[in-house]
């Protein structure tokens, strides 16, 4: 959902939307992930970055605990990483011309 919404053009859409099969999803552990996303929150906010949410503090949480990257769009991943050391795959803004 956050990359598909992140897509600049159409031609970005669709090729998101394309890859989305080829990618791992995780489920949510609410007793843990929960927790974690209010630590992450926390965290952020002491070094000076306030996040835009939560969502993308749950997406942090989940991709730490299973020990995976987050694809992004944008710097938002990249600000909680340099808090948390969350591993972040920035995919430059034009998608379309990098991946083509």
């Amino acid at each position: 959902m956050e990359l598909l919404a992140g897509a600049r053009s159409d031609q970005d859409y669709d090729l998101v939307r394309s890859l989305v099969p080829c990618v791992d999803w995780l489920g949510i552990d609410p007793a843990s992930d929960f927790a974690a996303a209010a630590q992450i929150y926390g965290a952020c906010r002491r070094s000076g970055i306030i996040p835009r949410g939560l969502t993308g503090c749950l997406i942090s949480a989940m991709a730490m605990r299973t020990d995976s990257a987050v694809l992004a769009c944008d710097r938002y991943f990249a600000a909680i990483a340099n808090v948390v050391g969350l591993t972040v795959i920035q995919v430059y803004p034009n998608i379309a011309t990098s991946l083509a």
